[in-house]
């Protein structure tokens, strides 16, 4: 609710306090100096907040392409070596394992990356051992083979794991729809991964894949199987 003293022609309107990196991409509304003018400032631990009277906000980002091959020519070749030595020793560390889809995400994530950097490196044994690794214990989420596999909600529309269904509290929530931006975040991270680097295994399994990043970002408003 606006405070009794707002601005005319305001009331009943959704009054709402912007962060200053909010403030920076936003393009509608724009700050109102007259709501300025009757709020003490209020700080919090990312600076200070300015009102904005709107129901809804628009933010304009600019999204760079990062690309997938990082600059080694500023790295020291001591330290190429040192990063090689060390990448060879962590792909062969335990396979993902976890099975709560949140676990084995950041799990595969992970190997993932180290994926990228042995290409990066041009170390392909190294890349091939952490791909194998990935595949090998993603497959069973995929076809749902595992104990708590991926179910389509036809109540909501999402993705769902089968334990988190049965209870609120498993999974850290994601049957209720907790965070499935982190749950899932790390599979769509590492079929990115799998895109670049091993794209019959992303094709064979893409289904899947699109549906994890339709649960959280449906960018197309004519697909009523998923909240826009």
């Amino acid at each position: 609710k606006t405070q009794s003293n707002a601005p005319s022609g305001t009331p009943n309107q959704l009054l709402m306090l912007a962060l200053p990196h909010h403030m920076e991409i936003i393009t509608n509304p724009t700050a109102d100096l007259k709501l300025k003018s009757i709020f003490n400032p209020i700080w919090t631990i990312k600076g200070k907040m300015t009102p904005l009277v709107s129901d809804t906000w628009t933010l304009q980002y600019t999204l760079l392409n990062p690309g997938w091959i990082y600059d080694l020519e500023v790295i020291p070749t001591s330290n190429l070596n040192a990063i090689g030595q060390a990448l060879q020793l962590d792909v062969l560390s335990v396979p993902p394992y976890a099975s709560n889809p949140y676990g084995f995400g950041k799990q595969s994530s992970r190997l993932a990356n180290l994926a990228l950097i042995a290409d990066n490196l041009g170390i392909a044994d190294a890349r091939q051992k952490a791909l194998t690794k990935i595949e090998n214990t993603m497959t069973s989420w995929l076809v749902q083979s595992n104990t708590d596999s991926l179910l389509y909600d036809t109540t909501y529309g999402g993705i769902i794991p089968t334990l988190g269904v049965l209870d609120k509290q498993a999974d850290y929530g994601s049957g209720w729809y907790n965070d499935h931006h982190f749950h899932y975040g790390y599979f769509i991270y590492t079929s990115a991964v799998l895109i670049h680097l091993d794209n019959p295994y992303y094709q064979s399994h893409k289904l899947l894949f699109d549906s994890l990043i339709k649960d959280i970002c449906n960018h197309d408003k004519k697909n009523k199987d998923y909240p826009y």
